[in-house]
């Protein structure tokens, strides 16, 4: 057995070193409000129906461009690109922004996982929690740090990926690939996290701003939670999911 590169003895169930949690990725479909306000149903491209929860800015952004003159009337039955975060059990988006399907010639030269050109795959950053038989439960955590009550605040999602992760461990942080298969998250790949150094400084500034300020909203940048970043680290493995198992 090779023996762990300092990296990754570093990071080996780092919960109290840098660490920036995410869960994004990007989904092509047509969304259907609903009877209650901002809930509805995305109707992805093969043909699922995704229980969906429009972000109240994004809500807002859409009802101001339906208004504007050179928007088609059905604009909002086309199909989209939508940036969402996932849950799980079952799967349900909350979506965050919307753009059009077609490429732009940017976008189709970004390489990034989660670029609007990586449809239907996402990057997700966090704890290890539980790992079962043919999947694995996540934990992500919110970014920002701000003491509450005296008390660590931290709000968490729980995430069930399938697929098989055979040297993780309870308590690692991993980041891993993971893609929609009909409505189960699979996941393609994972490795042991290791921030880059514009991580660990926006780490510091998140600190920073849990200290110095009484409310903290989500600081973390969009651009920061949608980049991959490649480090060459050993420890990835690739996973064995496959969305016809149960």
């Amino acid at each position: 057995m090779e023996l762990m590169t300092e990296l990754e003895q570093r990071f080996k169930k780092s919960t109290q070193l840098p660490v920036i949690y995410t869960a994004v990725g990007w989904v092509a479909g047509i969304f259907h409000p609903g009877k209650k306000k901002f809930q509805g149903v995305l109707v992805t491209e093969d043909g699922q129906r995704i229980d969906a929860k429009l972000d109240w800015y994004l809500a807002h952004q859409i009802k101001k461009r339906q208004k504007l003159e050179e928007t088609p009337d059905d604009w909002l039955q086309q199909v989209h690109r939508w940036k969402v975060y996932p849950r799980t059990d079952p799967l349900r988006f909350d979506l965050m922004q919307v753009g059009q399907i077609e490429d732009t010639l940017e976008n189709k030269k970004r390489s990034s996982l989660n670029s609007p050109a990586s449809l239907d795959k996402f990057r997700v950053v966090g704890e290890i929690k539980e790992i079962l038989e043919k999947s694995v439960i996540v934990r992500v955590r919110r970014n920002s740090q701000l003491p509450l009550n005296g008390r660590q605040h931290n709000q968490s999602t729980f995430l069930k990926l399938k697929g098989i992760l055979p040297t993780a461990e309870r308590g690692e942080i991993w980041e891993l690939q993971v893609r929609r298969n009909s409505k189960v998250l699979a996941i393609a790949k994972g490795k042991i996290y290791v921030p880059s150094a514009e991580e660990e400084e926006l780490f510091k500034k998140i600190l920073s701003q849990s200290v110095n300020q009484s409310v903290v909203a989500n600081p973390l940048p969009d651009e920061v939670a949608t980049t991959v970043v490649e480090i060459n680290v050993d420890k990835t493995v690739t996973a064995h999911a496959s969305a016809s198992e149960s």
